[in-house]
């Protein structure tokens, strides 16, 4: 079935679209909404407890500032939501940097490729769509 045909792309293009959103409160209420979420309703202990220092091996690492990250991953039908939470220096919503969003969409289709780069054994892999704002900066 092509995917224009199916609700579950069409959804996930959309929400695809607040990775276009400037980074302002409405925009992380937005994303968080998908987790059940706001800034207000955060669970700001549980956040702490949990979190990542940024260590060099990550994007946003900044020898300058600490920086820590917490995520939330859920699977929704075919749609896989991630949201990373970098704050900088402390843990509260005034240090919070950016949010950023992640969505992966399984379309249920595999493709037929090699087992490694120096093998011959075929296998099917699955097929997967992705949007996300990972990027460097900001």
């Amino acid at each position: 079935m092509p995917y224009s045909f199916q609700p579950s792309y069409h959804e996930f293009k959309k929400m695809c679209k607040l990775n276009e959103l400037p980074n302002n409160e409405e925009k992380y209420n937005k994303i968080l909404s998908y987790f059940g979420l706001s800034l207000d309703t955060l669970d700001w202990e549980g956040i702490e407890k949990n979190s990542i220092l940024l260590t060099p091996k990550y994007l946003d690492y900044d020898e300058n500032n600490v920086r820590y990250l917490y995520s939330y991953k859920i699977q929704k039908s075919r749609i896989e939501y991630i949201a990373h939470l970098l704050f900088e220096h402390k843990i509260d919503k005034r240090h919070l940097m950016k949010i950023e969003f992640a969505l992966i969409w399984d379309p249920k289709r595999r493709y037929l490729t090699t087992k490694g780069m120096s093998s011959y054994e075929l296998v099917f892999k699955p097929y997967r769509e992705t949007c996300n704002i990972f990027e460097k900066g900001d």
